[in-house]
């Protein structure tokens, strides 16, 4: 292929992913498939995205039979879609995402983050990563790219990871963060993982805790040159006792930020708004307190 040809393909992809859902939903009108199809015939990455959109679709399916859904429930889904429920068929129809978001919903935060695992390739994540990303700031894209990352799409240890294991991943000079977390957050959270991770190629301190329904971490990543919330097109949301902290939603994701003077921190949820605001406001300051001791 020519280098012409190809640039054209790669401009000519985004109508045809965005186009994705249609094709296997059968919601194409007469005729408006043919320069969707035709492209997917010759474009190689559209081809793999299309696989694992299919791949997707029969796993979610798998993992859904298998929970027992309520008459009740089964009856309220069919009428928010105006549709009754049909048998799942080789396709992705949205009714069937709809049915897995109502079970994720219904079962809890832990099924949610397990359908998150079924983002099966590498592309896949990475594709997802950026749409969202294209809706925040760039200084807000370091700490949900990180936590997102690591806590989503890697599967977080079910129980809390031994001290030992901690202190080890931590190291001696963050171990202290762990402590003011667990000190700060709400009762019925719990850390289930303490880590140094990178991710495209910048390194992150990472605590995660869970409640069940909820997964939250904290991201903590050292300034680099012209990252300042200050300068950004972002404005103060709240005060944590004098503490300016920022934030931004996608999606599901709550974003928290506040800056010192080497660092950059975030919290990163699937809170409500509310208790987000309560969580970072009891974690600003103390958190700043140990970090300004590490840059003194």
């Amino acid at each position: 292929m020519s280098m012409k040809q190809t640039t054209t393909t790669q401009q000519d992809c985004g109508p045809v992913i965005e186009k994705m859902d249609d094709y296997l939903d059968h919601d194409f009108r007469s005729g408006a498939g043919d320069e969707f199809t035709g492209h997917i015939g010759q474009c190689h990455s559209c081809r793999e995205e299309l696989a694992a959109r299919i791949a997707l679709g029969d796993r979610l399916r798998s993992a859904v039979r298998g929970i027992e859904v309520s008459p009740d429930l089964r009856q309220r889904i069919s009428q928010s879609l105006d549709r009754p429920l049909m048998p799942v068929s080789r396709a992705w129809p949205r009714w069937a995402m709809a049915v897995a978001a109502a079970l994720a919903l219904t079962i809890g935060g832990a099924v949610s983050y397990q359908l998150g695992q079924l983002r099966i390739t590498a592309a896949s994540r990475e594709g997802y990563l950026a749409r969202i990303s294209s809706q925040v700031s760039g200084i807000m894209r370091v700490g949900l790219g990180d936590h997102v990352h690591c806590a989503v799409f890697r599967k977080y240890p079910t129980q809390p990871q031994p001290p030992e294991i901690i202190a080890a991943d931590m190291g001696p000079e963050y171990l202290g963060l762990v402590d003011i977390v667990r000190q700060h957050i709400p009762a019925d959270q719990k850390i289930v993982m303490a880590h140094h991770c990178s991710y495209h190629n910048r390194k992150f301190v990472h605590i995660s805790f869970v409640d069940g329904q909820h997964l939250a971490s904290v991201v903590i990543a050292l300034r680099r040159p012209g990252e300042n919330f200050a300068s950004s097109e972002l404005a103060p949301a709240l005060s944590a006792q004098g503490l300016p902290v920022y934030q931004s939603k996608v999606q599901r994701f709550q974003i928290d930020a506040f800056q010192t003077n080497r660092y950059l921190v975030y919290l990163v949820s699937d809170f409500p708004d509310y208790l987000n605001n309560r969580v970072i406001a009891q974690l600003a300051q103390p958190i700043q307190q140990f970090l300004m001791h590490l840059e003194s």
